[in-house]
């Protein structure tokens, strides 16, 4: 499974969890329709009126072309390098997210307290 399945994957099971809208993965075109970029998820209710999409960067290069695609097209940009996404316990800890009788839950704190919204 490459590195972008995996973080799209877990901006699904977070939306699911979460109860928000995402898409993920995402694309992106530029004004001329000749070249596409992929983003990890798309947040049409976060960053501001037309949303925002969250990429997967390797490099500075990555960044900046995901970071002008998005601005073209009027998108908040956010990014991170694959590790934010490689271990499931960093997924769950950065999300507040816990298992509660074989389902994934929000916490109500980022402690990880026991209570829930059972």
């Amino acid at each position: 499974m490459s590195q972008r399945t995996i973080a799209a994957e877990t901006w699904r099971e977070v939306a699911e969890v979460l109860g928000i809208r995402v898409t993920a993965p995402f694309e992106v075109a530029n004004d001329s329709n000749t070249d596409r970029v992929e983003y990890v998820a798309f947040l049409p209710d976060f960053g501001g009126k037309a949303g925002m999409v969250v990429g997967l960067m390797d490099s500075i290069a990555d960044y900046e072309r995901l970071a002008g695609f998005a601005k073209s097209a009027g998108l908040y940009f956010s990014a991170t390098d694959f590790s934010y996404y490689a271990n499931w316990g960093l997924r769950r800890h950065l999300f507040g997210i816990r298992e509660s009788r074989g389902r994934l839950r929000p916490t109500l704190d980022a402690t990880h307290s026991e209570r829930s919204c059972d």
